[in-house]
């Protein structure tokens, strides 16, 4: 079988590029053919071609909404997978789930999809919240199966009648085992968050919570990177952390430091 798998952005490591990354590399080593198609080149496609895991870069698609490189990454995609010919297209995220279910469809392809977190939750304001519902269920025709990574985000897509429910799967997220192994009876205790600084992972509440425990002995360790790390570096100082919290940068494994 020959699998297309579809992701939004290059520019940025995340879980959906890591779980991409995770199943194309088990499917090839079960003998099966697998193609990621991406958003541009970086660090995600670093990390495919280290994994020995083939890549098609796409030039114009993107995380941010720009109709007219929208329809250009549609057609590119819709080149891309004519001319790759698989058998089925995995797609993942909000802005490659939609153009890339688009572009199966348009192909004759059967698609599924994996949103990674509903761009449809309260994290969103209303009326990006009615627009983007319409998009999901519109987009949920056009593919035979979604997977949901856990129970409540089937549950949302239920409440807002993306789909219907046969067509909602929870499968949650695997990650390879690891030998190492926690030390919960080390003092002071130790507190690790994997995360890229962006709004949705909210590290602000994280150090805001912490500093009303700072009568308490602990440390923070802030594995990643991204477009927030400064402004959360000067919160830290500003709420008298500083010398609590280590900001560890990105890190490709970062199991030795959770264990």
């Amino acid at each position: 079988m020959r699998i297309a798998y579809v992701v939004t952005r290059a520019d940025a490591v995340g879980g959906a590029s890591i779980h991409v990354r995770d199943l194309a590399r088990e499917v090839l080593g079960t003998g099966h053919e697998a193609m990621v198609f991406v958003g541009g080149r970086g660090p995600v496609t670093a990390q495919l071609e280290a994994a020995g895991v083939p890549f098609h870069s796409l030039n114009h698609l993107m995380r941010e909404i720009k109709p007219d490189a929208d329809i250009r990454a549609y057609f590119e995609l819709s080149h891309a997978l004519r001319t790759w010919r698989p058998d089925l297209v995995s797609t993942h995220t909000a802005k490659a789930g939609w153009l890339g279910r688009a572009a199966a469809a348009r192909l004759g392809l059967p698609a599924i999809y994996t949103p990674h977190g509903w761009p449809i939750g309260d994290r969103i304001s209303r009326a990006h919240g009615v627009i983007f519902t319409g998009a999901e269920r519109l987009a949920a025709r056009w593919a035979a199966a979604i997977i949901c990574v856990s129970e409540s985000e089937r549950r949302l897509a239920l409440a807002r009648r993306i789909a219907p429910p046969e067509r909602l799967h929870v499968i949650h997220n695997g990650v390879r085992d690891s030998a190492l192994r926690g030390h919960p009876e080390v003092q002071p205790p130790r507190l690790v968050s994997v995360a890229r600084f962006e709004a949705p992972k909210d590290h602000a509440t994280l150090l805001r919570a912490l500093a009303e425990l700072r009568d308490l002995e602990w440390g923070l360790d802030l594995v990643g990177e991204g477009p927030l790390e400064h402004e959360t570096t000067r919160l830290a100082r500003v709420l008298g952390l500083a010398d609590r919290v280590r900001f560890l940068g990105y890190r490709s494994d970062p199991a030795e430091i959770l264990g």
